[in-house]
């Protein structure tokens, strides 16, 4: 197979579902707790306003508690849709990585743009990662670390899986010359003296 030149990282063409699970998956990891204990008091304060909290039974306190939950959960579901469908379609729309002569360029964000340039000489390691979930979906997490003990790591999301190797051996070579350049130091050139 003859090795092509990447000038631009393509996204999955399941990135809009790679998307999706992800901000789902995350809001339900933070708040289902939240929502739990804000459901939990709800009962509690209920039962104590009532009276009913000293003298009832072990199923009737359980069906107190409960009883909000029909309430609650297609609201809360329905937010975490709302929320991930919005950042799902910004995400597609808006994540652009590109090859440049100068470094990796990675564009993000809807309302606030971002615009990082990583210089080759920089990138000390790259990993692509894809789980069950990335490999149904045919996409990957490429994830880059830079050199120097302050500089954080980029995850460049939702890469098609097909691009991703070859991604990674075209910007390893560019790495390798970009670092044995800065090793060489800039040109010098002897200048002859007219005598």
């Amino acid at each position: 197979m003859a090795q092509q030149k990447i000038n631009s990282i393509e996204l999955s063409p399941r990135a809009f579902w790679y998307f999706l699970g992800y901000y789902s998956w995350n809001v339900i990891k933070r708040f289902t707790v939240i929502l739990l204990i804000a459901t939990t008091t709800y009962a509690a304060v209920g039962l104590i306003r009532s009276g009913n909290a000293f003298g009832a039974s072990d199923g009737e306190i359980l069906a107190a508690f409960l009883k909000p939950l029909p309430r609650v959960l297609p609201i809360y579901f329905g937010l975490i849709f709302v929320y991930a469908l919005i950042r799902s379609l910004t995400d597609v729309r808006c994540n652009h990585y590109n090859v440049t002569a100068q470094g990796l360029v990675i564009e993000t964000g809807f309302l606030t743009k971002h615009i990082t340039v990583i210089n080759y000489n920089h990138i000390q390691k790259m990993t692509i990662v894809a789980n069950v979930f990335d490999r149904l979906l045919k996409s990957t997490t490429v994830h880059i670390e830079l050199v120097g003990l302050t500089a954080a790591p980029v995850a460049l999301e939702a890469v098609d899986i097909t691009f991703a190797k070859e991604f990674q051996k075209q910007i390893s070579a560019k790495s390798n010359t970009a670092k044995s350049k800065s090793l060489l130091g800039p040109k010098t050139t002897k200048s002859k003296s007219k005598k």
